[in-house]
Protein backbone atom coordinates (compact mmCIF):
# COMPACT_ATOMS: atom_id res chain seq x y z
CA UNK A 1 0.00 0.00 0.00
CA UNK A 2 3.04 2.43 0.78
CA UNK A 3 4.73 1.37 -2.14
CA UNK A 4 1.38 2.23 -4.59
CA UNK A 5 1.41 5.61 -3.00
CA UNK A 6 4.57 6.66 -3.26
CA UNK A 7 4.81 5.33 -6.94
CA UNK A 8 1.85 7.67 -7.57
CA UNK A 9 3.17 10.74 -5.65
CA UNK A 10 6.52 10.23 -8.14
CA UNK A 11 4.31 9.87 -11.05
CA UNK A 12 1.97 13.04 -10.60
CA UNK A 13 5.44 14.84 -9.60
CA UNK A 14 7.09 13.92 -12.63
CA UNK A 15 3.91 14.78 -14.85
CA UNK A 16 4.37 18.35 -13.07
CA UNK A 17 7.48 18.72 -14.10
CA UNK A 18 7.48 17.71 -17.89
CA UNK A 19 4.59 19.75 -18.02
CA UNK A 20 6.53 22.74 -16.52
CA UNK A 21 9.73 21.95 -18.90
CA UNK A 22 7.73 21.78 -21.92
CA UNK A 23 5.67 24.93 -20.87
CA UNK A 24 8.98 27.31 -19.92
CA UNK A 25 10.64 25.90 -23.35
CA UNK A 26 7.74 26.68 -25.54
CA UNK A 27 7.50 30.26 -23.74
CA UNK A 28 11.31 30.38 -24.29
CA UNK A 29 11.22 29.57 -27.97
CA UNK A 30 7.85 31.70 -28.20
CA UNK A 31 9.82 34.53 -26.83
CA UNK A 32 13.23 33.92 -29.46
CA UNK A 33 10.35 34.23 -32.09
CA UNK A 34 8.96 37.66 -30.78
CA UNK A 35 12.53 38.98 -30.63
CA UNK A 36 14.08 38.04 -33.64
CA UNK A 37 10.31 39.50 -35.80
CA UNK A 38 11.39 42.58 -33.88
CA UNK A 39 15.15 42.11 -34.84
CA UNK A 40 14.26 41.59 -38.34
CA UNK A 41 11.55 44.02 -38.65
CA UNK A 42 14.32 46.41 -37.39
CA UNK A 43 17.12 45.65 -39.89
CA UNK A 44 14.20 45.97 -42.73
CA UNK A 45 13.53 49.54 -41.52
CA UNK A 46 17.21 50.62 -41.06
Amino acid sequence: METSLFGTIVACINIILAIGIISLVSYVVFLLIKTCRIYIRNKKNN
